[in-house]
């Protein structure tokens, strides 16, 4: 280290480098709201809301193991013979339930005990050196009882007490149905589904549906899901084959949220920050309950974020590969790929004068090739059946109203919710022009992003300060600057949001997916704020 950088050196008459300039300004940035928010860390803050959220969201996905031991008769009687009373089934004798208590009064606890840990370690004058073991210990026996708790216990209850149920039945009945079918030769796409266990799953019953005009739920007739889906679930059935065990898809749903904490800690920068934005999303109530439930749409989030962190690296191959696979789950990610294209070729301009379009798209090409080994096989298949399941019945346009996906689905939010209101639409089962409507409001936001991302991205609006940087007043990137993978999940959020709104139904496991890409744009946000030794550019 020069002197000139050293503090504790005599004073110097040279006057620092704009390079140091612009490092002392970052710095100073970055440590200036740990300034006021010395006392207790938002991590911890965070930490406690989310834990106590999550009980008024999730109250009903905490089985507690005293009330699943008495649903087979060999826990009951353990029970008894211990002298310990089986709970009624009524709901008043079931929020009296001592054990699920107990596990609520846990999670708060340990959400407490972060808290007062995070206020000891922040009143030390010097860092511990097990600081952040503690953390993590804290943590993780939070997750686990917030999380694993729930969701073993589900996937317990299901195994032994009914296949067909305590779990949902797209993201798990039907997608393990396709999966066991396609194993025997069976076409997922076009079969009829109302002779297996699906149908007797509780949202399948037959009164769910009859209000609306259907005679059974319309997705027994049709797998509405791209092929990842179930076919990431072979290996998982053939592993558990192995041991004489019966595969619960919630298992690889599973590894794919573990996946996802990791990967949305490494977009945001380290410490306080890196903690608060994996606790954003671990802890997330409705991210908690898609997985417990078995929502499929986790996975595709694991791929998509994955690909993001690839990109930052500038393993562009990789990125487009997972971003591929997240293509073939659901079309969700299907909007992410123009602002991911646009953010290449944005990066490849700057990196090279006068590009050729040709070979900046070059190192897109294992995504379209991931899209079409997935795909591609089970259109060859049965193309009609194909399209009916994917498209015509989530869209609302096959002949056939029996065929069309509910309007406005059971919650009723969205632009379809005020069609039925009004009276545009005269039945759920009608048939509407709601893709004109998705394509005429999204155009916009994918054509305005992506010029964005192309001509301005962020490191263009970086200025090099110093020699040592690339020299002053050039436009080249700065090695160490990241990309804008904040910015492409803005406007990819932006896009999905309309999207959702405008479209036949609206879920609420859609919402959930637009906020964890909206924290892991914040999260990836923070991070390039730091990153490379820049500063903005002089007007």
């Amino acid at each position: 280290m020069t002197d000139e950088m050293n503090p504790e050196s005599e004073a110097s008459p040279v006057a620092p480098t704009a390079a140091a300039t612009a490092i002392s300004e970052v710095e100073a940035q970055g440590r200036a709201p740990r300034r006021v928010r010395a006392l207790i860390g938002y991590d911890a803050i965070a930490l406690l809301a989310l834990s106590a959220l999550h009980l008024f969201a999730n109250l009903n996905l905490i089985p507690a193991w005293w009330r699943i031991a008495t649903v087979t008769k060999r826990g009951a009687a353990l029970l008894h013979s211990v002298g310990l009373p089986a709970p009624a089934t009524n709901a008043l004798a079931l929020m009296r339930d001592p054990a699920r208590w107990l596990i609520v009064g846990t999670i708060i606890g340990l959400a407490v005990l972060y808290l007062v840990l995070d206020l000891i370690l922040r009143s030390r004058p010097s860092p511990s050196r097990h600081g952040g073991w503690l953390r993590a210990t804290l943590f993780t026996a939070l997750l686990w009882f917030a999380v694993g708790h729930p969701l073993i216990g589900q996937i317990w209850l299901r195994a032994n007490v009914d296949r067909a149920r305590f779990a949902h039945d797209g993201g798990v009945l039907q997608t393990e149905i396709a999966a066991l079918g396609l194993l025997e030769g069976q076409n997922p796409y076009g079969r009829d589904y109302s002779k297996t266990p699906m149908a007797r799953s509780g949202y399948s019953g037959s009164g769910n549906w009859r209000w609306m005009g259907y005679r059974q739920n319309p997705a027994l007739r049709h797998y509405p899901y791209l092929p990842l889906t179930f076919l990431a679930a072979l290996p998982g059935i053939e592993i558990a084959s192995w041991f004489g065990a019966r595969w619960d898809q919630r298992g690889l749903y599973a590894l794919a949220f573990l996946a996802l904490i990791v990967l949305v800690g490494a977009l945001a920068p380290p410490g306080e920050q890196r903690r608060l934005a994996v606790a954003l999303v671990a802890l997330n109530p409705l991210l908690i309950h898609d997985l417990v439930r078995g929502y499929s749409d986790i996975l595709g989030l694991a791929l998509l974020v994955a690909s993001l962190v690839a990109l930052r690296q500038r393993r562009i191959a990789l990125a487009s590969a997972l971003l591929g696979a997240a293509c073939a789950t659901k079309p969700f990610a299907w909007l992410v790929v123009p602002f991911f294209v646009a953010l290449w070729l944005g990066e490849r301009r700057r990196q090279t004068p006068r590009p050729s379009h040709l070979s900046g798209l070059s190192p897109l090409w294992p995504g379209l090739v991931v899209v079409l080994v997935l795909v591609l096989p089970f259109c060859i298949w049965d193309l009609r059946a194909f399209v009916g399941d994917i498209f015509a019945f989530n869209a609302g346009t096959a002949s056939l109203p029996a065929d069309r996906y509910p309007i406005r689905g059971f919650h009723g939010y969205g632009l379809a919710a005020w069609l039925l209101y009004v009276g545009a639409v005269d039945s759920v089962r009608a048939s509407f022009p709601f893709v004109l409507v998705q394509v005429l409001v999204v155009a916009p936001i994918l054509w305005f992003g992506g010029k964005r991302l192309l001509i301005a991205p962020r490191s263009a609006e970086l200025e090099p300060s110093g020699p040592e940087l690339g020299g002053a007043g050039t436009d080249l990137d700065v090695a160490g600057a990241e990309l804008g993978v904040a910015a492409l999940l803005g406007w990819s959020v932006a896009a999905l949001a309309l999207f959702f709104v405008t479209a036949r139904f609206l879920h609420l496991n859609y919402l959930t997916y637009l906020l964890v890409l909206a924290t892991t744009a914040i999260a990836a946000g923070w991070r390039e704020e730091l990153s490379g030794r820049c500063r903005p550019r002089r007007a």
